[in-house]
């Protein structure tokens, strides 16, 4: 179903305790900002930092359903957006890793772009829901 020549993408990774209980939470919008879908899961024991992360994988490779051209990701966390962008050294291993994983996921698209947005963004707010509701549901059964 790729019908959009650009997405919007807001992702966020949450961790209880850190590192703890973690999950993901990612929301699509067209470019005129109408909701194309969502996502959430659980992603085991980890930071929150390596949550962001996988919340970028799973948003490059989710996102190849909805567009094959241009892809806006948003995200709250400065360290990541930076680290994506080239300003800032990857100094963790594990991280280095991630964002491997991520360099290679934007073959499939034709631009990505990585953006750094306020954790009071509506969007963000939204991505954080899911990441609760994801941990809510997994870890209070």
């Amino acid at each position: 179903m790729v019908d959009y020549i650009e997405i919007h993408v807001y992702t966020d990774g949450a961790s209880r305790k850190n590192p703890g209980p973690s999950a993901i939470g990612v929301v699509f919008l067209d470019a005129k900002g109408n909701f194309i879908a969502e996502h959430k899961e659980c992603v085991g024991i980890t930071t929150n930092n390596r949550a962001e992360y996988i919340a970028i994988i799973r948003a490059l490779e989710l996102g190849t359903e909805y567009c094959r051209d241009k892809v806006n990701i948003f995200s709250d966390s400065e360290l990541v957006v930076n680290q994506l962008n080239g300003t800032y050294a990857i100094k963790i291993k594990e991280l280095r890793d991630l964002f491997k994983r991520i360099k290679s996921n934007e073959q499939f698209y034709q631009e990505v772009v990585y953006n750094w947005v306020s954790k009071k963004n509506k969007n963000i707010i939204k991505a954080d829901k899911l990441c609760n509701q994801a941990l809510d549901g997994e870890y209070t059964k």
